[in-house]
């Protein structure tokens, strides 16, 4: 009689013909079943496998609450007067190991499957990687095993201009609450936008020893809102830029970019007569046409938006007040050849400013070519009139 009643191993011993003989007390504890419910039972009735010979294998069991669970087991004949006369079956569930084990190969297959790059970076006793995904060679180019020899080689790869945020969050510094957005250089030389999310790992002594991420590509969505930013700086009529984009870059030589600075402000003359007189649509016409003469004067000297309905202005970086001056004259020469080929003329009144340092002065700077260009709107009214005078 088998009495085990603490070992994980369940003994049965059957016939020839798979009729049960007798079972060890465990019985119960590990599938279920009373000794009384298993003995002159077929053993084949609780599974599905060949198992009426000697074998080595996993089997599934039916359980007594109709589950199932997978036995490790191990049968060996029995034999009396040289002839076998049954089977003795040892049997250990392994049911709780498969699921772990079934689970991990899941996982597996899924970070396998990822496209997003997976990782695992130990930061003390020393600099080691435990496991990167293989999207890397997907996603960036390189093998695997490169970052498993090197795994600081993510140094060499970075944008430099993201370098900051690489250090802090290899050195525990980052905010790790928030994406981590970084440059990588593909093996072909571009670079590719990623959003990582990282989690530090401290020890007992709450100290930083490893760092866990994800990390997805984003270049689609970064290049999507670099167009978005682009149109959004952008004048929808004339194609020129803005007033929003005119004023970032006022602000950038205003707060941070020390050059030499010229502001060109154009306004047209008789934009709201053209508009009652022939309709917007003309007008519209006037407005393309006066950006597309600025635009082509200038070149790529300088920067050129619409900033209002009807007003204009050009902004100079880097140049000479003789340069300056000159365009000036270049403008004024610009919509007389045009006016003199043309049925409806465009008269734009012009004025600039100069400076040979742009640093906390900006405002001022535009403030006086506006100045300047209302200036030349009078004089040319005040000249219109004198010549009207002197005509009667």
């Amino acid at each position: 009689m088998i009495t085990d009643k603490l070992s994980r191993e369940l003994i049965i011993k059957t016939n020839t013909a798979g009729i049960i003989k007798d079972v060890s007390a465990n019985c119960f504890d590990i599938l279920g079943y009373k000794k009384k419910d298993l003995l002159k039972t077929c053993i084949l009735e609780y599974t599905r496998e060949s198992i009426l010979n000697d074998c080595k294998k996993e089997i599934s069991f039916l359980n007594k609450d109709n589950s199932f669970s997978i036995l490790d087991t191990r049968s060996r004949s029995i034999y009396k007067n040289n002839k076998r006369i049954g089977f003795c079956y040892s049997m250990i569930n392994v049911s709780e190991y498969k699921e772990k084990e079934n689970e991990n190969k899941t996982i597996k297959n899924i970070l396998k499957k990822s496209r997003d790059i997976i990782y695992r970076l130990e930061i003390k006793p020393e600099i080691k990687l435990t496991y990167l995904s293989p999207s890397i060679e997907e996603q960036l180019g390189y093998k695997v095993e490169q970052y498993y020899k090197n795994p600081m080689a993510v140094n060499e790869k970075v944008h430099p201009d993201d370098y900051n945020e690489l250090k802090a969050k290899l050195s525990g510094n980052a905010d790790y609450s928030k994406p981590i957005i970084i440059r990588y250089k593909h093996k072909e030389g571009n670079y590719i936008w990623f959003e990582e999310h990282v989690t530090p790992i401290y020890n007992e002594k709450d100290e930083f020893i490893a760092i866990e991420g994800i990390s997805r590509n984003i270049q689609e969505r970064k290049e999507l809102e670099e167009k978005l930013t682009k149109l959004s700086y952008r004048d929808s009529l004339t194609g020129l830029y803005n007033r929003t984009y005119f004023n970032k870059e006022l602000e950038e030589l205003n707060n941070e970019k020390n050059m030499e600075i010229g502001v060109i402000v154009c306004d047209l003359d008789d934009l709201k007569l053209i508009n009652d007189r022939y309709g917007h649509l003309q007008g519209d016409k006037i407005l393309k046409k006066t950006g597309e003469l600025l635009k082509n004067t200038v070149k790529d000297k300088g920067l050129v938006a619409r900033v209002g309905g009807d007003e204009f202005v050009i902004l100079l970086r880097g140049n000479k007040v003789d340069e300056i001056n000159n365009l000036h004259e270049k403008l004024k020469s610009t919509f007389t050849d045009y006016n003199n080929k043309s049925n409806l003329s465009i008269n734009i009144s012009i004025g600039f400013s100069y400076n040979d340092s742009s640093l906390g002065i900006t405002d001022e700077l535009f403030n006086i070519a506006d100045n300047n260009m209302y200036i030349d709107k009078r004089n040319k009214r005040d000249m219109k009139n004198f010549n009207s005078i002197h005509n009667i």
